[in-house]
């Protein structure tokens, strides 16, 4: 298998799109989304001969590796000695938006390691997509390649479409405690309860954290949440998610 096809098979794997998968490298900067959606389109172009294009060089296969947790060596030379992991693709039309999977479906062969990855929180209910974080592991999950070496790392499922069309209900999101965040990175967020130990979690967009308060944006309706800055007890960035 040619590298562009590894590169196409992960990304449908993932159910991203090129916008989406840009997006998710290079955050929310409209000329950056641009620039890295044609590199994205050219390095999965296969020429007349069957002859990919030239693989990128420097940090942009990592980042392509980590975001679509695979491994580089992998991504680069389909590299298959170190486990072995099937990954379902459900692939739509042109758009490439996920399809149940009775109308048209591809396997691809992933092939890298993964450990399982801890669950945390259950659904609280209401419009705000509002979960429980009280430190209770509720499930496992396969572990991404890129999450391998961060102890910290853990999962929480979404709840409720309040983050819709980005993070659907029943979404499990990857959480890396030890990434910086900026204004438009997807986080996880725990704010403080009257419950010694229990945690309200909302997965939302980040906005702003000043000595005053923590703003988040919630797409589904469309509004921004404010929390008092002393009752926020952590935020951590959202780095990946799993949906089958």
């Amino acid at each position: 298998m040619l590298w562009n096809h590894r590169l196409k098979s992960a990304r449908r794997a993932k159910g991203y799109s090129v916008p989406q998968l840009a997006r998710l490298i290079v955050g929310d900067d409209a000329d950056a989304i641009a620039v890295m959606r044609e590199r994205i389109y050219s390095y999965e172009k296969i020429s007349a001969k069957q002859k990919p294009v030239e693989q990128p060089r420097g940090q942009t296969m990592s980042q392509l590796a980590n975001a679509l947790g695979v491994t580089v060596q992998w991504l680069r030379d389909g590299d298959a000695t170190s486990g072995n992991h099937k990954v379902s693709a459900t692939l739509g039309g042109l758009d490439e938006n996920p399809v149940p999977a009775n109308v048209t479906s591809e396997q691809s062969e992933i092939k890298y390691p993964r450990s399982p990855l801890p669950i945390y929180g259950r659904a609280a209910g209401g419009r705000e997509g509002k979960f429980v974080l009280n430190g209770e592991k509720v499930g496992e999950i396969l572990r991404p390649p890129s999450l391998e070496a961060v102890a910290e790392a853990y999962c929480v499922e979404q709840s409720g479409d309040s983050m819709s069309p980005a993070i659907e209900d029943g979404y499990k999101l990857y959480v890396n405690p030890k990434l910086p965040y900026r204004r438009g990175h997807f986080v996880v967020v725990q704010i403080r309860t009257e419950v010694e130990g229990e945690f309200d979690g909302y997965a939302k967009k980040f906005v702003s954290f000043s000595k005053k308060e923590l703003v988040l944006e919630q797409l589904n309706p469309a509004r921004q949440m404010r929390f008092a800055a002393d009752l926020v007890e952590s935020i951590h960035r959202i780095v990946g998610v799993e949906f089958n």
